[in-house]
């Protein structure tokens, strides 16, 4: 494949996931195509001119070959499979995670490069240059630059190209055109085989449940025959620990109404109107830290008075 058409191709890559999205003077901090063409042209001369290029650099040149070509469905899953510019920035949508599954699932037939298979990654593109030129145009009291994530862009690429093998690429490209040395780049870690460690665990696991079958086992026989279990052999039965654990003891019902107890009950209940508000608290926490398009109104909600709520939850586990 010639150099110009590698260059056109992640040209248009890179033009989708930016794009010149804003006009005006917020524009003019995205990348144009031109510019894109010019620097990636410059990276990939380089990279073709080493005689040592790496498995990840072949694999990408077939991987760029075949999506120029429209004839490898492999390589169009894989490109599909990137997230593109999320809709919503000002409003807190800084994730576009594209298709993780779809990309795990792409496999190539055997190249000249060995087999392809997709990998998941993830760019993170710092946006204070956004923010900095908005609040210029609009005088408005954008949160702080270091209160604000970075524009994170799911990608597909080879599996083997790991990050430490990427991110020098993204510096050299994205991260002259943006102006900053801030790009992060994370992939997607293979599972690791089973090893010795983990052997060890399985079966020390499977042997203690083997003693709870055997235990519960010998212990319900023991019921059903009326004879009495010994203690050691039913240590681990699950009826007996079961029956220990959910008991629950009755009030008899000729006694009287109060009975005398080294407990203040009140406290249970206190305890566990506490409990109620700490999973209600968690509950809130997990939606925050989780993907969402508007994360920008947490500012303004956390101002409000009905936010209190969560926000003073940490004193909920005084009672305990």
């Amino acid at each position: 494949m010639s150099k110009l058409l590698t260059v056109a191709l992640v040209g248009l890559v890179v033009v989708l996931l930016l794009g010149r999205a804003y006009g005006g003077e917020v524009g003019e901090n995205f990348p144009s195509s031109a510019d894109i063409a010019e620097i990636f042209g410059k990276v990939l001369a380089r990279k073709q001119s080493e005689a040592n290029a790496t498995r990840c650099e072949l694999q990408l040149q077939e991987f760029f070959e075949g999506l120029v070509s429209l004839k490898e469905y492999w390589a169009i899953q894989m490109f599909d499979a990137w997230g593109k510019i999320p809709s919503g920035i000002l409003s807190g949508n800084f994730y576009s995670l594209g298709d993780y599954d779809q990309c795990r699932k792409a496999a190539s037939p055997p190249t000249s490069a060995g087999l392809i298979r997709g990998r998941y990654c993830q760019v993170s593109i710092p946006l204070s240059f956004l923010f900095s030129a908005l609040g210029k145009q609009t005088g408005r009291g954008l949160p702080s630059r270091s209160r604000v994530p970075g524009l994170s862009i799911g990608s597909c690429l080879p599996d083997s190209c790991d990050a430490s093998e990427l991110k020098p690429l993204m510096d050299a490209t994205l991260g002259v055109l943006l102006n900053t040395t801030n790009l992060g780049v994370t992939c997607d870690v293979p599972v690791p085989e089973v090893g010795t460690k983990e052997i060890v665990a399985i079966v020390i696991f499977s042997a203690v449940a083997a003693l709870m079958v055997c235990s519960t086992a010998y212990d319900v026989f023991a019921a059903m025959t009326g004879r009495t279990a010994r203690q050691a052999w039913a240590m681990f039965s699950v009826y007996s620990n079961g029956v220990k654990l959910f008991t629950i003891a009755r009030r008899p019902a000729a006694g009287p109404l109060y009975v005398k107890s080294d407990q203040i009950d009140c406290l249970n209940g206190i305890r566990v109107l506490s409990m109620v508000w700490i999973v209600f608290c968690h509950n809130y926490m997990t939606i925050i830290m989780s993907t969402m398009s508007n994360a920008i109104g947490i500012y303004d909600w956390i101002k409000s008075y009905h936010s209190m709520l969560i926000v003073g939850g940490t004193v909920s586990v005084d009672s305990f």
